[in-house]
């Protein structure tokens, strides 16, 4: 961090997903990332720049970027999970963001073998050793929060 006050712990690892209302496979089988060619794709924009984010698969050592080419771009990772959910398209997104919606069976999971990490979850706070009771709470918090969520599983 460029505050040399502040450090940042890692609280939680995420994964990318790529996710799918079950209406909209309608008996497809979609066993490899180019398969994903034959059906409608929802991709994210970062909304600071405009930039469209690239989706990542990993299989056997073997990283594979496929550039964005979707029909529909949405700049919020929420909006971008219910498109998904109301049949737009295929999305790939954080494990977080979809654990919800698999667990109820709104969303079908596609492509696991080829999932790929996400970026850390991490609370900033001040460094040193004395750190405040409140800080040290929260941080515990969100970190057992975090370990019951990936407990439950994402469906």
């Amino acid at each position: 961090l460029q505050d040399s006050s502040l450090v940042a712990q890692t609280v939680g690892r995420t994964r990318r997903m790529t996710v799918a209302a079950p209406a909209l496979l309608a008996g497809r089988v979609v066993r490899r990332p180019a398969d994903l060619d034959r059906l409608p794709r929802v991709d994210f924009f970062y909304p600071s720049s405009g930039r469209l984010r690239p989706w990542y698969f990993e299989r056997d050592g073997v990283r594979e970027e496929r550039p964005p080419d979707a029909r529909l771009s949405i700049g919020s990772a929420e909006a971008l999970v219910d498109a998904a959910v109301q049949g737009l398209g295929v999305v790939q997104t954080l494990d977080f963001l979809v654990a919800d919606a698999l667990r109820a069976g709104r969303l079908v999971r596609l492509l696991e073998p080829w999932e790929t990490p996400g970026p850390p979850i991490a609370v900033v706070v001040p460094s040193g050793r004395f750190v405040s009771a409140r800080v040290r709470a929260f941080t515990a918090f969100v970190r057992d929060a975090l370990r019951a969520h990936v407990a439950a599983g994402p469906g």
